[in-house]
This record gives C-alpha cells, sequence and structure tokens, in this order.
C-alpha cells in the first residue's frame, strides 16, 4: 500500500473516531442529575474544577487543601469550563470525543513506530476508532480518555529515542509524569520502564544510563512539584493522592462486590461500617489531616486482614489480575457480551501474535514488547490488590495490545488495501 492510500484511509479512520465518540454523546448526553451524584468520582472533579476557576485551588466541600485526587483531570475540566462555562458536561464529553480521535491517531503513529507494516497500522487505529468500551466511556466525567492519550504519548516517545537524541526520552517522562497526576496507577509503571531503557537492546550501557536518566529526571521534577505542594499544606509525604490505602482496603472489605460474587455473602472479608463507601470520595473528609488519618487506620487493617488471611488474600488478588487481562466486566449481560466480543478478541488476538512471532519480530517491535509489558504488569499489580472497578474503567493497558492485534490482523487485510494496479 503506497503513502497517500495509508494516509487517506488513517484519515477516514480518525474521522469514524470521531464522529462514533460525538454521535454517542449526543445521543448519551452526561445530564448533571445523574453524572454529579454524591458517590460518584465525577461530583469529586466538578467541584475541585469549579474551586480552581474562582482561583481556591485544590480545595475540599469544606474550602481546605486536598490531595485526594490527583490533580490533572480537575484542571482539564476547569480548562473546559473556562471556554464553555461552569458544569457544561457536554463540553466536557466533546472534548473527550476529540481527544479519543488524537489516540486513534497515536495507535497508529506507535504501531508504526514499532515496524508493524502499513495495513496492520490501520488495523490497529480502527481498533480503537470503533472499541466498544471506549465509546462509551466518552459522555463519563472521568479521567481514563485523558489518561489513554498521555499513555500512549509517553510511549511513543520512549519508541521514538533512538539511543542518540535523549530529549525524546526526557519528553517521555515529562508526558508520563503528567500521566501519573491523572492517573495515580501509572506510578507503578515507573521502576518497570527505568529497567526496561537499562535493558535496552543494542545500546551501550552508556547510552542505556543516559537514557533512564533523561526519563527519570524530567518525571521527578514534575511530579515532585505537586508533592512539594502537599507537604506544604499537610506537613507530610503524599507523591500524587491520600487515597490509595482507602482503596487498598476497599478490595479486602464486603464492599468487594466481585469477592462476594465469587466466594459467597459468607465469605470471611474485612468488617466495615455501614458508611464504608462514603470514604472513598471527597466529600467525606474536613482536610488533608482527616484523609491521611482515615486512609493510615483503614490500611492498617487491610494490612492486618491481608495477614491473617494471605490465602485468601492471594487467590483474590490473581483472580482480579486475570480478570483485567480478560473480558471481565461488572454488568448486564448485553456489556458482558459486548466485553467478550471486544476486549477478549483484542487482548487474545495480542497475546497470539506475541507467542506466533516472538523470535521473528524485528527489534522495534521486541523493545515496544518491552515497553508494552512494563506498563501492563505493573498496572495489574496495584488493581489486583484494591478494589475491582468496572473492568473498562481500568483498561489503560487495552490500547497497547491493539498494536499487537493489528500486526495479528495485517496479513488477513493487506489484499483488500490494494489498489487495483497492486491487485
Amino acid at each position: 500500500m503506497d503513502r497517500a492510500r495509508t494516509h487517506f484511509f488513517l484519515r477516514m479512520i480518525v474521522i469514524i473516531a470521531l464522529l462514533l465518540r460525538v454521535g454517542f454523546v449526543i445521543v448519551e448526553p452526561p445530564v448533571a442529575r445523574d453524572v454529579l451524584a454524591p458517590l460518584a468520582d465525577s461530583t469529586d472533579y466538578d467541584h475541585l474544577a469549579r474551586a480552581l476557576l474562582r482561583g481556591e485551588g485544590f480545595v475540599n466541600l469544606q474550602g481546605n487543601p486536598t490531595a485526594f485526587r490527583p490533580p490533572v483531570y480537575p484542571v482539564f475540566v476547569a480548562m473546559v469550563y473556562a471556554v464553555a462555562g461552569e458544569q457544561n458536561l457536554m463540553a466536557v464529553a466533546l472534548v473527550q470525543a476529540a481527544l479519543g480521535a488524537v489516540a486513534t491517531l497515536l495507535v497508529y503513529l506507535l504501531a508504526r513506530r514499532a515496524a508493524v507494516d502499513r495495513a496492520g497500522t490501520l488495523c490497529a487505529a480502527l481498533l480503537y476508532a470503533c472499541y466498544p468500551a471506549f465509546i462509551v466511556q466518552v459522555p463519563q466525567i472521568l479521567s481514563e480518555e485523558l489518561g489513554r492519550v498521555l499513555l500512549l504519548g509517553a510511549v511513543f516517545f520512549m519508541m521514538e529515542d533512538d539511543g542518540k537524541n535523549w530529549m525524546k526520552t526526557a519528553l517521555a517522562g515529562a508526558i508520563l509524569a503528567v500521566a501519573i497526576l491523572n492517573k495515580s496507577v501509572l506510578a507503578a509503571a515507573v521502576p518497570f520502564l527505568c529497567l526496561a531503557l537499562l535493558w535496552g537492546g543494542n545500546r551501550t550501557m552508556r547510552e542505556r544510563l543516559v537514557a533512564a536518566t533523561a526519563f527519570a529526571l524530567p518525571l521527578c521534577l514534575v511530579i515532585g512539584g505537586w508533592t512539594l505542594r502537599n507537604a506544604s499544606v499537610s506537613g507530610s509525604f503524599i507523591p500524587v493522592s491520600t487515597n490509595f490505602p482507602i482503596t487498598f482496603a476497599h478490595g479486602v472489605t464486603k464492599w468487594n462486590v466481585q469477592a462476594n460474587e465469587w466466594y459467597g455473602q459468607d465469605t470471611a472479608l474485612l468488617p466495615v461500617p455501614e458508611d464504608f463507601r462514603d470514604w472513598t470520595q471527597l466529600r467525606t473528609y474536613h482536610d488533608i489531616g482527616q484523609e491521611l488519618e482515615v486512609g493510615r487506620e483503614w490500611g492498617r487493617k487491610a494490612g492486618q486482614w491481608t495477614s491473617d488471611h494471605g490465602w485468601l488474600f492471594g487467590v483474590m488478588s490473581v483472580r482480579k489480575g486475570l480478570h483485567f487481562w480478560g473480558c471481565f466486566i461488572r454488568g448486564s449481560l448485553l456489556e458482558r457480551l459486548v466485553a467478550a466480543l471486544s476486549m477478549g478478541t483484542v487482548i487474545l488476538g495480542g497475546w497470539l501474535f506475541l507467542i506466533l512471532r516472538a523470535r521473528t519480530s524485528p527489534p522495534a517491535m521486541r523493545r515496544f514488547a518491552l515497553l508494552a509489558f512494563a506498563v501492563a504488569f505493573a498496572v495489574t499489580i496495584p488493581y489486583a490488590i484494591s478494589q475491582c472497578d468496572v473492568r473498562y474503567r481500568l483498561s489503560l493497558i487495552d490500547p497497547l495490545w491493539m498494536v499487537f492485534c493489528g500486526a495479528l490482523l495485517a496479513p488477513m487485510v493487506a489484499p483488500f488495501c490494494k489498489s487495483p494496479s497492486e491487485g
């Protein structure tokens, strides 16, 4: 397939991605009374965004400093509100629809950088454009859409570094830092990515050390700015947010819906008060001090429960981890069916490609596979030991798997991509 024909198909795929997302937003627009419910994460993001616009900074409902939510997504929502008006959720959804189109282009570029042929790059982009889970996320006032764009951008620039231009790796580190400040679960990937850079292919040891340093330094500086802010208002070391201990505790309590479904309501899970779910929301807390106090208390209780029920905790973690790599989704029968046909296909296709081409893949693909695993397994770890949420809410790794799946599909679709003269 020639370049002009490839670019034509790519433009069509990006337009399809945008139209599908905008169409879904029009059919299912975000309505404040439904989206901004008391126990919804979206409510926290909306409050923080409006507080930023008022010049109050990152404060809770009582007007006190908070670190319960990472800062980037509230800033993103505030920027949209500043242009389109406060609580204009429709505008946020439409901007997220545009981000979905941008991510579609990034998947194509990443696949091309990973040495996937032109048919495969288009397949990967089309998978992202039409992926049902990502389309239905667009009207949700949640950080996933922005998080995928940032993660794809970071991995793309890591792939761009050829060992001679470390500036691209530094840019990757800065982008990943913003992604972590948008969705803190990605922080677990940092040590794995640094190891992947040190592993680094045919580079000299000096080039590997330069790449790892160039990646880590801007990352630490960007996140460090937010960490210093947290220390100045709380007197405590809070790298990103204060809510992980609560999330960890949530994963071993009776509120872990999946645990009760798997093992029955009589499972010896961590006992909690009836209002435990309130503690998972910003509105419950008076200030950062209370966030830390409650988090430490429940983190200690969850740690003790884990120590006392090591076998059950291990089994639960493995099951949750496996679900993260499968098509599991909590919801209606239709949602489960859609997940099986989309998420299951993408991840299975990705694994098949890796198994079939493990030895014959070009170096660029092997490098991409190393980076993809560094992200995917790292994200799985905190997920597996904490709250088991809706599957597609945490599908940050699926776009990386689409690159592999596109490469697997390439030989099947290549004949349809030829021009009549080539046929």
